[in-house]
């Protein structure tokens, strides 16, 4: 399976940036096709560079424009188009947002899964709209049933 890993800021000490390199390695050694897409300030250091082929946009959560999100957007449909990606796994509302909008504009057809990684109560009408969503607590899970109205089905 072609899977792409999106995952912001990529940092030694960052909880989300841990998990999203042990599930990049892990898919790897399971014999997944996995790209990450981060932005160009992430540290790297814990990958080989041989592992993995990794697009660089400007998706710094952060420092949110409107000609960087469109700069992401269309780097990110070139990129799955080219790399055939099935799935894209995404680590902030921010990434899984442009994912989303990836797949309406350009009318592509791959799956969306977010990793919620903390608690949140803003931007509710646009937050966690992937197909499937991954908490990494069951206290995350149900702040995502109860709160967003997500259903125990869409919610892992």
């Amino acid at each position: 399976m072609n899977i792409a890993i999106f995952l912001p800021n990529i940092k030694p000490i960052c909880g989300r940036s841990k998990i999203g390199i042990s599930l990049i390695k892990g898919l790897i050694e399971k014999g997944d096709n996995v790209f990450l897409i981060t932005n160009p300030e992430s540290d790297l250091t814990l990958l080989s560079s041989d592992e993995i082929k990794t697009l660089f946009i400007p998706c710094k959560p952060e420092n949110k424009s409107f000609l960087s999100f469109l700069k992401s957007v269309i780097a990110i449909n070139k990129f799955v188009k080219e790399n055939k990606v099935e799935i894209v796994n995404t680590h902030h509302r921010y990434s899984e947002f442009i994912s989303i909008c990836v797949r309406y504009i350009y009318d592509m057809n791959f799956k969306i899964s977010t990793t919620v990684h903390s608690f949140t109560k803003d931007l509710k009408t646009i937050s966690y709209k992937a197909d499937k969503l991954i908490a990494v607590s069951y206290f995350i899970q149900n702040h995502l049933i109860r709160y967003y109205g997500k259903s125990d089905s869409s919610v892992d």
